[in-house]
């Protein structure tokens, strides 16, 4: 599966693993990379939430047919910061207009994690 790695507070990426190909995820003229930078990375530490985004302007995601064109990921950490306890990966087209959205994690954020 495709996992998020910090190295720093300056560089994140996604790791895309082959099981990713086998879900589905392709580009639409070439092959997906091994990894891809996050980038406008953000960070509030009073919701220990944080944002980053993934651009695929120069080949487009595909998603069906839909062309996506910057997925938007936002993780919100446990107190620890041992995992991320929830979070929703956004799908945009080229002019931004969302195209689909994921859960990751409870369904339900609990203030008190």
């Amino acid at each position: 599966d495709a996992s998020v790695h910090f190295v720093s507070e300056h560089e994140v990426y996604l790791s895309l693993a082959k099981s990713s190909v086998q879900s589905g995820l392709k580009l639409e003229k070439g092959k997906l990379p091994k990894k891809k930078e996050l980038t406008q990375l953000e960070y509030d530490g009073k919701t220990l939430c944080f944002k980053g985004e993934i651009n695929w302007k120069s080949d487009p995601l595909m998603e069906g047919t839909n062309k996506i064109h910057t997925q938007i990921f936002r993780l919100f950490f446990s107190k620890d910061f041992t995992y991320a306890r929830a979070g929703e990966l956004s799908y945009l087209s080229e002019d931004r207009q969302l195209v689909n959205k994921q859960q990751i994690g409870p369904p339900k954020l609990d203030e008190d994690e």
